[in-house]
């Protein structure tokens, strides 16, 4: 596949990547990119999701197109892009509420490899910071839901971004929620 063999000479320092944002910016497309996607989900290959993350950062490849992959990538346990896709769907994929189920499961289902503690709430504050990127109403059902959630920082992290959401007027339903925010530990947020 084209992605690995130009990320190969960019890994053994045969090309730089200005090399490969000039010379390989007409040769690698679109297609070449999603097809690698797919293709390195199906077989969870490693090194070829990794060079094709690199691929679609460098040439701002991912898109709706790529979401559904994504969505199924982000629940796998064989890779290490979790706080990756996590970030896409904050800053790219936050215009369909179909992404909120999917990181609500994610937070369920953290990777072996983000289980310690250190690693664990920062991963889970991008998935949270994701949901509250998503549509309204659906983000907020979803983050009143993690509210309620039996692990303290999970409380605190969702209702952080609820408080962050109505201090930016994004949301005028969040002034309806007064008596329910407030009531569940919202002081010191």
């Amino acid at each position: 596949m084209i992605i690995n063999e130009m990320m190969d000479l960019f890994w053994n320092h045969t090309i730089s990547e200005e090399e490969i944002l000039s010379s390989y910016r007409n040769k690698v497309t679109y297609a070449d990119f999603k097809t690698s996607l797919e293709t390195a989900n199906q077989n969870k290959d490693k090194k070829l999701l990794k060079n094709t993350f690199f691929v679609g950062f460098w040439f701002d490849f991912f898109d709706e197109g790529t979401g559904t992959i994504l969505k199924d990538l982000i629940l796998g346990n064989w890779h290490s892009k979790h706080e990756d896709i996590a970030g896409i769907f904050q800053r790219i994929f936050h215009t369909e509420k179909e992404s909120i189920p999917v990181l609500l499961k994610a937070i369920d289902t953290i990777p072996e490899y983000l289980q310690q503690e250190d690693y664990k709430y920062p991963y889970i504050r991008k998935l949270i910071y994701a949901i509250g990127a998503q549509p309204e109403m659906d983000n907020i059902e979803a983050l009143k839901k993690l509210a309620q959630s039996d692990d303290e920082q999970i409380i605190e992290l969702a209702l952080h971004q609820i408080k962050k959401r109505g201090e930016l007027g994004r949301w005028d339903q969040v002034k309806f929620l007064g008596d329910w925010v407030f009531t569940h530990r919202f002081s010191g947020v």
